[in-house]
């Protein structure tokens, strides 16, 4: 009886060492993907403000 309760407990041990392990790497490809959109969202600022910015210095030039 004692066997069959120390393999299960082993198996249950395993079990739940592989799904820490699962979620580990979850989180991280979450975390990566997250900065990456970040990284993205920031650009797209970027361009943006350039070009309202390029824009206003052509619209100020032309009032010149």
């Amino acid at each position: 009886m004692t066997f069959e309760v120390y393999n299960q407990r082993m198996m249950i041990n395993a079990q739940n060492q592989k799904d820490w392990a699962d979620q580990q790497v979850r989180e991280k490809r979450f975390a990566i993907a997250q900065e990456k959109a970040d990284d993205h969202a920031y650009a797209q600022q970027t361009d943006a403000l350039t070009r309202m910015r390029g824009m206003l210095e052509d619209e100020n030039t032309m009032k010149r």
